[in-house]
């Protein structure tokens, strides 16, 4: 089982036309930029780079462009209670907001809340760090079960709706040994 899915291409763009005619990365930048300040990307590409420099661009969309938050925080209830474990089962700073943000720790909660409103795809990623637990961090044997058991549960997450979430890793870093092996 994959641990964790990489970002997947939401659109691909050919910057050349047949007359060799080329947009300038600059240009290109520019533009959807002020798309994504004007709310142009929800007309679609096209109207993204249709800038004067731009007349004679080819753009190909492989699908079309939908809504991604790629900063969404996620955890798991299990994630906290393991982390307590090392904590002298004290709560987790987070336990209470968590406790309170369905959205927060429960998935189907989160799906609701991405069609809600108009969200395709989350980009999952994990909180709490690890550095919320001085036990945990410093300690590579803790650290590295707890980051396991995350991103076990992230992967699981995203094989199950493949289509609205993209997992990012929690990397233990108490030693380097363990960072590479996670």
């Amino acid at each position: 089982m994959t641990r964790v899915t990489r970002l997947q291409k939401v659109f691909w763009i050919n910057l050349t036309d047949n007359s060799g005619v080329r947009l300038e990365r600059r240009e290109l930048l520019k533009n959807a930029a002020l798309a994504a300040v004007t709310g142009t990307l929800a007309g679609g590409l096209d109207s993204a780079l249709a800038a004067p420099q731009a007349k004679n661009v080819n753009t190909r969309l492989v699908e079309p462009i939908k809504k991604i938050d790629i900063f969404s925080h996620f955890s798991f209830v299990k994630l906290l209670d393991c982390l307590e474990k090392y904590n002298d089962n004290r709560p987790h700073v987070f336990r209470r907001l968590f406790a309170n943000t369905p959205t927060l720790v429960d998935i189907e909660a989160r799906l609701k809340l991405m069609d809600a409103f108009g969200v395709e795809r989350h980009v999952l990623v994990p909180l709490p760090w690890l550095e919320t637990v001085p036990a945990v961090c410093q300690n590579a044997s803790a650290s590295k079960e707890a980051a396991r058991l995350c991103n076990d549960l992230t992967a699981q997450v995203c094989e199950q709706n493949p289509a609205r979430f993209t997992g990012v890793a929690l990397i233990p870093n108490a030693t380097g040994s363990i960072m590479i092996e996670e």
